[in-house]
């Protein structure tokens, strides 16, 4: 669905992002803690998805993928 960087490694996780980005990173529609799941950015919170594009995350509302509901 969307294009994909390769992986890094830090410490023994796989990432797409560095630690110290994702630390600052925050939700744009809640501004909630986030956390890299997959190929996307994930709100701890809301659970929007944001997409991860060559190695930069999108973070903007309209573009992230609202949780399903179940």
């Amino acid at each position: 669905m969307y294009p994909r960087c390769p992986p890094r490694v830090h410490g023994k996780k796989k990432t797409l992002l560095q630690p110290e980005l994702l630390n600052i990173l925050i939700c744009s529609a809640c501004g909630s803690a986030v956390r890299e799941k997959g190929d996307a950015i994930e709100c701890t919170a809301c659970k929007r998805r944001y997409p991860i594009e060559n190695g930069i995350p999108v973070m903007l509302v309209d573009r992230a993928e609202k949780p399903k509901k179940s």
